[in-house]
């Protein structure tokens, strides 16, 4: 192997390995991640020039390699796990932080940059300031899901600070190609520049929607010919997410139309292929891979969150300023200036919107995080490397050059918010109590452990009756899981002080059953997608509905009201008596399955008066009936799709038997992989 190829083969091994050993430490302190990978990597930077630590330098972050290989990884993988219909419901705040006030911040701040500096002799050019406002006002929407997916912030808190740095990013990103276009063409800000913004701006937002639904159509098609080819599906999704991005940053570059720039921002249609994925391909993808594919999604932006990170650090080290003779005394005012920035951007629109109640109000606990927390990093890196070595202005008359002005101070700012704002974000939400459990999940969790120790009373005794263990260790064994049950049933006493709350416990659950064998049938390709689709977004809402305490009790009617993206998709089902009779069917079964699991739940006492379960009971009760009534009606004319229907769950029952032998080694590999190619035909076929 030539040592041009082993030496970047060694410095990706080594800095994976580092990645890894800071990812289990942090773990271990309970401490950021990335606070800690940014640590070390400042740890290691004055050992690369030793001549054995020397190849770490071989590997190195280009601006293509960010771009086109790690960008796609960490946008999609961010956007994987965002539902589209939380935007809707908090629509306004969103927009309002993530484009107006955004704006109105980066002009007032940088105005402010522009007459305060001189006052410490950094007589900075305006365009300058607006240029470094607008990349660092981008936020980084990884680290945003990353730190409010460990410490389990609100729902609408968690939503509203994914999709406003989504947007962010957006109208950050158009603000600075216009901006740098201005320093590079160095031309005035008039009326035409705020008109060319405008136009990029509108043909961004109006675009990526397209392009969009092309790549969703495009991909659906193609993922729904292919069944239960784990490799060839999660492929798939990593050439959408590269695919997209490339395609969208090639339209900008080369593509135009009568004069006019096709302006696709790569942020955001990635990001929406990543959202089209998770709201309507996920039931396309085989069942038994949807697992497999969220822990690869997890495992990519690990590792290109780690080398980004340690690289990025190891690429700016080369910069050539002066840092404490320059910057020392400007780097808390940069900090105070984002903080201030920020503020102004939160507390102004939402509480123009709280007073006019235009949307369902954000507590003021929530503004303070808000406006608190805002993480940057990759997107403002991005910006910094885009913009060109050479770049100069003829009032720029210091020493280093405007890209290396801008790369400290975005370091500087950076640094503050990795080691000031995420670690102290905890505190803030324990603070603020922001992450304690609704009365609702406090009775979840207790009911949870009572039938956990119950089953671990069955154990006891099922190793008792055949001797495992001794009379002494059974009575104490059993004397402590009996204590644990009392402790819960005392906590849910003292939390239900109403039945009202114990109903939507009841009712909750149960829908979750009706939506377990519903996923089930279509695992075993009792139902198509369309109508598993039409039933899975009724029964979500009925359980985002209880949870958000907008209903008392469960309600099966058929009388959810759907949105446009729905009825888009739902548009193309052909509504025949084949589709009325698989989806009543499906949703026969789940009743009946959620009738039963209720029946043996209210076997268990959890303090409460079971009875409550009764009036559930007697809901699906009804509507049971009301279905298998249906069923006698139309049950005749669709015996062989009954049939056929029937023998699909006959074969894929043979598929997990098969497997059983497999793991109890009763058949060996070969055998297996007969057998199953054989099953796997006549379930996909």
């Amino acid at each position: 192997m030539t040592t041009s190829l082993l030496n970047p083969i060694l410095s990706l091994i080594f800095l994976l390995s580092v990645s890894s050993f800071v990812f289990v430490f942090s773990k271990k302190i309970n401490f950021p991640y990335t606070v800690s990978l940014v640590i070390t990597s400042l740890l290691i930077v004055p050992f690369v020039n030793l001549w054995y630590l020397s190849f770490i330098r071989d590997f190195s972050l280009t601006p293509d390699m960010l771009f086109y290989v790690f960008l796609p990884i960490l946008i999609f993988e961010s956007a994987y796990n965002i539902n589209y219909k939380d935007l809707l419901k908090s629509i306004y705040s969103i927009f309002s932080l993530s484009i107006f006030w955004l704006i109105l911040s980066v002009l007032t701040i940088a105005t402010w940059m522009y007459y305060v500096f001189p006052l410490f002799w950094f007589n900075i050019p305006f365009l300058v300031c607006l240029l470094f406002w607008s990349l660092i006002s981008a936020t980084d929407t990884v680290a945003v899901l990353t730190m409010f997916k460990s410490i389990w912030a609100p729902k609408r808190v968690v939503t509203i600070f994914e999709w406003e740095s989504l947007f962010n990013d957006w109208t950050s990103l158009a603000l600075f190609l216009v901006i740098l276009w201005l320093i590079i063409e160095w031309t005035e800000i008039k009326l035409t520049t705020l008109n060319q913004w405008l136009n990029m701006f509108l043909s961004m937002s109006i675009w990526w929607i397209i392009f969009g639904l092309f790549t969703w159509y495009l991909f659906s098609r193609i993922i729904g010919k292919i069944k239960n080819n784990e490799a060839v599906e999660i492929a798939l999704t990593m050439i959408l997410a590269h695919l997209t991005f490339i395609l969208s940053n090639l339209i900008w570059d080369h593509l135009t139309i009568y004069g006019f720039t096709l302006h696709i921002s790569w942020v955001i249609s990635t990001t929406v292929a990543g959202i089209v994925m998770w709201n309507y391909w996920r039931y396309k993808i085989s069942p038994k891979i949807a697992e497999y594919m969220e822990k690869f999604w997890w495992f990519m932006a690990f590792i290109s969150n780690s080398l980004v990170f340690m690289l990025l650090w190891l690429t700016f080290y080369d910069v050539k300023i002066d840092y404490f003779n320059w910057f020392i005394y400007l780097m808390i005012i940069w900090f105070l200036l984002c903080i201030f920035a920020r503020a102004l951007a939160v507390f102004i629109p939402i509480s123009i919107l709280n007073k006019f109640k235009i949307e369902k109000e954000i507590p003021l606990s929530w503004q303070y995080i808000f406006a608190w927390w805002s993480p940057r990093w990759a997107i403002s890196f991005m910006m910094i490397l885009m913009i060109p070595d050479n770049l100069n202005l003829p009032s720029w008359n210091f020493p280093f050059s405007i890209k290396d002005f801008l790369t400290i101070i975005t370091i500087s700012t950076i640094m503050f918010s990795l080691f000031i704002n995420i670690p102290s974000i905890w505190t803030f939400i324990k603070k603020l109590k922001l992450n304690k459990l609704t009365q609702l999940e406090k009775i979840e969790q207790e009911q949870s452990k009572i039938i956990i120790f119950l089953e671990n009373i069955n154990r006891i005794n099922f190793a008792f009756e055949k001797v495992n263990i001794t009379k002494q260790e059974y009575d104490e064994l059993k004397y402590k899981f009996n204590g644990y049950i009392q402790k819960s049933k005392q906590i849910i006493k003292e939390i239900s002080q109403n039945n009202d709350l114990l109903k939507r416990v009841i009712s909750i659950y149960s829908l979750w059953i009706q939506k377990k064998y519903l996923i089930e049938l279509l695992t075993y390709n009792e139902i198509d997608e369309k109508n598993f689709k039409y039933l899975l977004v009724r029964i979500e809402e009925k359980i985002r509905k209880l949870e958000e305490w907008n209903i008392k009790i469960l309600d099966l009617k058929d009388d959810y009201e759907i949105n446009i993206l729905e009825k888009f998709v739902l548009f193309f089902i052909k509504k025949n008596p084949s589709n009325e009779y698989v989806k009543n069917r499906s949703l026969r079964i789940c009743i009946f399955r959620a009738l039963s699991e209720l029946k043996n739940m209210k076997k268990i006492d959890f303090w409460f008066d079971n009875s409550l379960y009764d009036e559930i009971i007697e809901i699906y009760e009804k509507r049971y009936k009301e279905l298998k009534k249906n069923k006698s009606d139309i049950n005749e004319k669709f015996i062989a799709l009954e049939n056929e229907l029937f023998e699909r769950s006959i074969v894929k029952n043979s598929e997990y038997t098969l497997n059983s032998l497999k793991k109890k080694w009763i058949i060996n590999e070969k055998l297996y992989d007969i057998f199953i190619e054989k099953l796997e035909e006549r379930i996909y076929s």
